[in-house]
């Protein structure tokens, strides 16, 4: 008898693999859109499809909800991952609590009938009612969860953001963590049918950052294209062309609460003076004075929403600036597409960026007298070159920092692979903060040399196109994989 799961695959990467499983049973299916459900239902036998950012929650709440005092009590974090999540999108408060009580209680009743074997999340957590709630709720009553995660890195030169191009956008990097113990799994690729990743390929050296960088001859073309859009990021043009294209895609709802258009175009506004007043604020890299260097990560955004145990960078720079040695300085510089306002797949962010960037941000960041905000336009490369070391949450600047050798305070070393490398100092407390700075100052020098014993054995790439293996893949951890 085949296992039921709940697969979360809202790309349908590996949707085609898995339902061709003569072992393995999709009862739920979480897509993206209503368009691909009403496909889906057409063309596959499925019972239950849900799109996640159309209708889930819609639907979820005209089914009769059984809900009890002691459940909502349970789920309390839950709760307070899900209000987070919808922070990005709606200033509803009722209404999002609305959804993610009714999502609660229908949960909460197809976990406890027994049938499902197992969770299934193809992408990064979100904390969302149809992610984080599943497997919050699949866990307590005793269902295995199992994320099949994007590893933070893309292969071959695509590190040092706006120096590199992508070369094989083909093709994902992912590992998989088990959600009970939030332990990652070692896989064996070959078994599976997985193609393993060459370490290498995810290190920008210093050669091969040369490499590419010489052969960069953009012809006439190329220099003009890039020429215009960057002019058009500059004027209210390209902010007009970008709330277009979400007014005509009717991007302006998502998960059944939305903004309006009058909203976006005045955060697009407050984003251009945002951005102007930290260029106002931030300094010119000194290479002469000791620093570490943090990157800031880009919010509202997943990769440190509900997946890091520490994700106020507030106080994570607050906690660096006091442990670091006499006369060391910390510069924060921040990310290249906080105020990007028509790249592609960035503009959700508009809907709430008055809420996770502010002057006041700044403007704490820098109360503490041995910390410097730095301009964007310095390269990741040159910093990380003439740092003592650099600290992150998690990401490609975690690659890039190993690529140079250099120590790597990992804030969030849960939420990545990278995190089992022993040389990596791992933080969970201020004395540890503390504790690897010294550690940096007396002259700790990482070599990373199990790097690539880890990345073989935790990593792998997917095709984008035909991920055939997922099948194997999903057959081992539902049926064969024990803790």
């Amino acid at each position: 008898m085949r296992k039921n799961i709940v697969l979360i695959d809202r790309g349908l990467r590996l949707f085609d693999s898995i339902y061709r499983s003569e072992k393995i049973n999709i009862e739920y299916l979480i897509a993206d859109y209503d368009i691909q459900v009403e496909a889906l239902k057409k063309t596959h036998d499925i019972n239950n499809i849900f799109a996640a950012t159309d209708s889930l929650n819609e639907q979820i709440a005209r089914a009769v909800s059984h809900l009890n005092y002691d459940l909502v009590d349970e789920f309390k974090a839950t709760q307070i991952k899900s209000e987070h999540f919808h922070d990005r999108f709606s200033d509803d408060t009722n209404l999002v609590q609305y959804y993610y009580l009714c999502a609660l209680s229908f949960w909460n009743e197809i976990f406890a009938s027994g049938d499902i074997a197992a969770v299934v999340l193809c992408g990064v957590e979100h904390g969302a009612n149809y992610d984080n709630l599943i497997l919050d709720v699949a866990k307590s009553h005793g269902v295995s969860g199992y994320v099949i995660e994007s590893f933070a890195g893309r292969p071959v030169t695509t590190s040092f953001k706006n120096e590199l191009s992508v070369s094989h956008p083909s093709v994902s990097s992912y590992s998989v963590k088990n959600y009970q113990s939030k332990e990652y799994i070692a896989i064996d690729s070959q078994a599976l049918g997985l193609t393993p990743i060459n370490p290498s390929d995810y290190l920008c050296y210093l050669d091969k950052v040369n490499s590419v960088q010489s052969n960069d001859t953009k012809n006439i073309f190329e220099k003009t294209t890039a020429m215009a859009h960057s002019f058009k990021k500059r004027i209210p043009y390209g902010n007009l062309m970008a709330l277009k294209h979400m007014v005509l895609n009717k991007m302006l709802s998502f998960y059944n609460v939305g903004t309006s258009a009058s909203q976006l175009l005045r955060n697009m506004k407050y984003a251009k003076k945002l951005e102007k007043f930290y260029n106002s604020i931030s300094v010119e890299f000194d290479t002469s004075k000791k620093c570490v260097f943090y990157a800031l990560h880009f919010e509202p955004e997943a990769s440190i929403m509900v997946r890091t145990r520490l994700r106020n960078q507030l106080m994570i720079i607050k906690l660096l600036s006091q442990s670091l040695p006499e006369g060391w300085v910390l510069y924060v510089k921040e990310h290249p597409d906080q105020f990007r306002l028509n790249k592609p797949g960035f503009w959700f962010f508009l809907i709430t960026i008055h809420k996770f960037r502010t002057k006041e941000f700044y403007q704490e960041i820098l109360k503490f007298d041995n910390v410097y905000l730095l301009k964007t336009s310095v390269k990741s490369k040159t910093l990380i070159q003439h740092s003592e070391a650099v600290a992150s949450i998690n990401g490609t600047i975690v690659l890039e920092a190993i690529s140079f050798n250099k120590p790597l305070v990992l804030v969030g070393h849960e939420s990545t692979p990278i995190g089992l490398c022993k040389d990596a100092l791992k933080v969970t407390s201020s004395d540890q903060y503390q504790d690897a700075l010294a550690e940096i100052e007396q002259g700790f020098r990482p070599t990373y040399s199990d790097f690539e014993t880890i990345i073989g054995n935790y990593a792998f790439e997917l095709s984008n196109f035909n991920p055939t293996n997922a099948r194997l893949l999903a057959e081992y951890l539902v049926c064969e994989y024990k803790t």
